[in-house]
């Protein structure tokens, strides 16, 4: 579990059913801030990402009998795109310092935030 990592791909996003903002990490979900506005939401998070972490030092985090991260349950993805994204998506993945598959998948967790967070201005479901 790397704290850090957490912090840079933990997006806010609007919960239409919960009425409240959620903020989460795809790198860490059983880490989650929610609250009536973005600002506590966050604090929340950070708070519980500490309470966590602390925990998973002291070999006390259920799912983690053993220093580092717990076998995660995936499945392969394979795309054809352009060198120059691909080229991207390597980078970015290097500079937060996770997979390429969990870069992706901040993508698609920020993409579906801004899209709950728009949906929240309009009225309207856009996922």
């Amino acid at each position: 579990m790397n704290k850090e990592v957490i912090k840079r791909t933990a997006v806010c996003r609007w919960d239409s059913e919960s009425e409240c903002y959620v903020v989460e990490s795809p790198l860490c979900e059983r880490v989650l801030g929610a609250a009536e506005t973005e600002a506590e939401a966050w604090k929340i998070f950070h708070e519980i990402l500490e309470d966590t972490y602390q925990d998973y030092l002291e070999g006390k985090l259920a799912g983690y009998s053993k220093p580092g991260r717990p076998k995660k349950e995936r499945t392969r993805f394979h795309v054809q795109m352009k060198p120059d994204a691909k080229e991207a998506i390597t980078d970015m993945a290097k500079g937060l310092r996770v997979s390429q598959g969990e870069a992706v998948e901040y993508l698609l967790s920020y993409y579906e935030a801004q899209q709950s967070k728009q949906g929240r201005r309009t009225g309207k479901s856009l996922i």
